[in-house]
């Protein structure tokens, strides 16, 4: 018995090893100690890995926890509850997506524009409505209604590099004061690394 016990804590012992080299690669001995060769943080490292999303919403303050979501070159405070993510690319345009589990039609986007043509990005992020006429909120926001399709629209850029990162959404009109608020704070907090 006490054989048998030893033999599952090496095997124990030895697997967290394995898991923990794994997960620490930069700390493999290359045998160089210049400090010039120790890689800098990226832009995940630098951010908390948690954080609680502050939105009103019916005139209420509501808190959600949320996690970061990071993506090479850009990231954001994605809530914990009910999302699921898909990813696309059209016409050279990466698109992430994420779809509310309980209602397939709230869904908003992380769109990623290779070039800085600001026109061709609103044109793309609002092409459901292309007759839309869009007024400009808070923190960059863009909105827009559409009353025939009962839908509300909403984006923001952020120009990185020569990129430039949208983050909009689609989504039924009545959902607007639930979902849609914490959809915009989610993207309030797009920040490009």
């Amino acid at each position: 018995m006490n054989r048998m016990k030893k033999m599952i804590t090496l095997i124990l012992v030895g697997l967290l090893s394995l898991t923990l080299f794994a997960c620490n690669p930069a700390e493999k001995d290359s045998g160089n100690t210049d400090a010039d060769s120790v890689s800098a943080p990226t832009g995940e490292d630098l951010q908390p890995k948690t954080t609680e999303l502050t939105y009103n919403q019916e005139g209420e303050e509501q808190k959600s926890p949320a996690t970061l979501f990071y993506r090479e070159h850009y990231s954001f405070y994605l809530a914990d509850d009910g999302w699921k993510h898909d990813f696309e690319k059209q016409d050279g345009i990466e698109t992430d997506t994420w779809i509310f589990e309980s209602n397939d039609l709230i869904r908003f986007h992380v769109s990623i524009f290779p070039n800085q043509d600001r026109d061709a990005a609103v044109a793309f992020m609002t092409s459901a409505h292309p007759d839309l006429t869009m007024e400009e909120g808070e923190n960059d926001w863009f909105f827009g209604t559409d009353i025939k399709s009962m839908t509300q629209t909403g984006y923001r850029m952020v120009a990185f590099g020569d990129k430039l990162y949208g983050f909009h959404y689609d989504i039924p009109l009545e959902a607007g004061e639930g979902a849609g608020v914490l959809i915009e704070a989610m993207g309030n907090t797009l920040s490009c690394i």
